[in-house]
């Protein structure tokens, strides 16, 4: 948060179990959070577990800005729904498609803004990168 400038957006994916924990933790950093998640839709996700339940074809994300007033979007009101469809050849079981991150950076910053993005996604959209090298393993958390 210290690190961030006032207006700056972030994301954060979760399950709508993790949502109120997410919202809790943002709000006791200085986040501001908005009333409205985004939701990724995964057209071509397959269950399982297909017996068992239904199949997870969303995500949700909880947004919010540093501060009192957000920074403007770089698209006058976007819709809080992406689709996209889930990674083929995943490295990591909570991996998001690249055009997905893609979209977020685009509508949240400018070139040469700094992006903070701790699982190292590859930034080809003009903007420079903060993240943690190391390798992330699925059960484990990070490792360097």
């Amino acid at each position: 948060h210290r690190v961030m400038c006032p207006g700056a957006h972030i994301y954060m994916f979760c399950s709508q179990l993790q949502f109120p924990i997410i919202y809790k933790v943002y709000r006791e950093a200085g986040f501001f959070i908005d009333d409205q998640c985004l939701v990724w839709v995964k057209p071509s996700n397959i269950n399982q577990n297909a017996h068992e339940r239904f199949t997870h074809c969303t995500e949700m994300c909880a947004w919010g800005f540093k501060g009192e007033r957000c920074s403007p979007l770089l698209e006058p009101s976007p819709k809080g729904v992406f689709e996209f469809s889930t990674p083929q050849n995943k490295v990591h079981i909570a991996q998001k498609p690249l055009p997905l991150i893609e979209r977020l950076i685009m509508l949240s910053s400018q070139i040469n803004d700094m992006v903070f993005d701790p699982f190292c996604a590859d930034l080809e959209w003009g903007r420079r990168g903060l993240c943690f090298p190391g390798k992330i393993h699925p059960r484990r958390g990070a490792s360097r």
